[in-house]
């Protein structure tokens, strides 16, 4: 069996309250995009959007992406780890 490293309870909970809070951050962001291309839609049909598009709303969605990806990665490699301890 290989050797896992230690990873004390509060580091998991800290991973998982990190990992709750970027999933919510990127529903949000997934909302905004959507929005956004319900407008961009509208637009192509030669409606008027209820509201100028917001263009942070892509910066924010990319840097969103590039944090979960971080989060996901760090979280993969510290969950075989977690479960090998719960045993």
């Amino acid at each position: 069996m290989p050797h896992s490293p230690h990873v004390p309870p509060s580091d998991l909970e800290s991973i998982r309250a990190l990992f709750n809070e970027k999933e919510k951050e990127l529903s949000v962001a997934v909302a905004k995009v959507e929005e956004l291309t319900r407008q961009l839609e509208e637009l192509r049909r030669g409606r008027a959007p209820p509201a100028p598009p917001a263009p942070p709303a892509a910066h924010e969605l990319d840097k969103l992406r590039r944090e979960l990806m971080v989060l996901s990665s760090y979280t993969s490699e510290a969950l075989p780890t977690f479960f090998f301890l719960r045993g």
